[in-house]
């Protein structure tokens, strides 16, 4: 989706930047490694094409914000809504979104469904800006031996995990965090939602099925 007057709405797909051997089961495993992006000039390319944060408007989000101003997001033919991730518990599987967002959601989630039978799955919407925070304090904390240039840490986390809290929007309603489910069952992306294994669309290390899925859910969330 577009930034609309009433909201920033973004879409997260997450991804893996290198395939390691297991040599015991044979599979191929995800496996996050920093320094694989320093070594590659093509992985490096596709990252700095990523906009940092610095380029992205600030948003305004009150430490109070409340939540009680958001809508629920619900089910339907179209749209399959599957809250995962760190606040399940917390508002009882409810995703809570602006309303502008959720008509912007329905109306991808019917040309979706009308055009290709498949449904797009909802997981996360709202956050309250304390625990992006923490979120985002505890990766800073993570990967300071790897990266000691605080301002080159904040860069690499909010291109390949969590937004910067000062533009991101979970907290004020904004952003989800999406999939596409055939007949329920998750298409193959390559790899599951909040892996967090990568967060680059156009990756390097997945299959060509997994390759056209991404384009497809880009595609469509960036039709409105």
């Amino acid at each position: 989706m577009q930034p609309s007057g009433e909201s920033i709405t973004v879409c997260t797909v997450y991804e893996n930047k290198r395939i390691a051997k297991d040599t015991i089961s044979g599979r191929a495993d995800l496996i996050y490694d920093v320094e694989l992006e320093k070594k590659s000039d093509e992985y490096k390319k596709i990252l700095e094409s990523v906009p940092d944060w610095k380029d992205l408007e600030k948003i305004l989000v009150s430490v109070e914000s409340d939540a009680c101003c958001f809508q629920i997001l619900k089910k339907s033919k179209f749209l399959s809504v599957n809250q995962v991730g760190d606040i399940l518990k917390i508002y009882s599987g409810k995703i809570l979104l602006r309303e502008a967002v959720i008509d912007k959601l329905e109306r991808i989630a019917e040309q979706l469904y009308y055009e290709t039978g498949l449904r797009l799955d909802v997981v996360y919407g709202y956050r309250p800006i304390k625990r992006q925070v923490d979120l985002f304090k505890q990766e800073m904390d993570k990967h300071v031996d790897k990266i000691p240039d605080e301002n080159e840490r904040k860069s690499f986390i909010h291109k390949i995990k969590f937004a910067v809290p000062e533009v991101v929007g979970h907290p004020i309603g904004a952003a989800v965090d999406v999939q596409i489910v055939k007949d329920e069952i998750l298409i193959d992306f390559g790899t599951k939602i909040w892996d967090f294994v990568d967060v680059l669309t156009f990756s390097l290390f997945i299959n060509e099925v997994a390759k056209s899925n991404r384009l497809l859910l880009r595609k469509y969330m960036m039709a409105e």
